[in-house]
């Protein structure tokens, strides 16, 4: 299990820490597997408690706060040289989303009882929440880009 966290670590590290090209048609696809990963996990051990229900609401409000931080983070610009949109995720980012992981690992490697797996699991929610909104301030500012007019100036007079 452990082993698992690091890999995904490494891998996590790898992907965030290169400037990227921003394809808005693919944004959507690390969330969806993420949901669909992170989905079953938390399902696996939820009750249907009030405790349980407030722990995945405040995980849910962290993630969005996080994730707008990681999204104001995120350097994106204009390629110099190619004239693309491009992305790259600053050290903090990288170091704040594998914390996050780290954290549950954490709980869920020592926790025993069912409770403290059960809030490990909730936490997962946060890089969740997390990725998909930072994913929505990428694109946000790949539209602003896409529709600021770009002006060129002309060397011949107007009159």
């Amino acid at each position: 299990m452990l082993y698992n966290y690091l890999m995904i670590m490494v891998i996590s590290v790898l992907l965030l820490a290169r400037e990227r090209v921003v394809r808005p048609h693919t944004l959507w696809i690390l969330p969806a597997l993420l949901t669909c990963a992170i989905g079953s996990v938390i399902t696996s051990t939820f009750t249907l408690t009030i405790q349980n229900i407030t722990t995945l609401l405040i995980c849910g409000i962290a993630g969005i706060a996080v994730g707008i931080w990681r999204g104001n983070l995120e350097r994106v610009r204009i390629h110099p040289t190619s004239g693309k949109i491009t992305v790259q995720t600053p050290l903090i980012g990288i170091l704040l989303f594998l914390s996050l992981f780290a954290i549950r690992a954490v709980i869920g490697y020592w926790g025993q009882s069912h409770n403290l797996v059960s809030l490990g699991n909730d936490m997962l929610l946060i890089p969740l929440v997390s990725a998909c909104v930072r994913r929505y301030y990428v694109y946000m500012k790949f539209k602003q880009f896409k529709v600021a007019p770009t002006f060129k100036l002309e060397s011949k007079p107007t009159f």
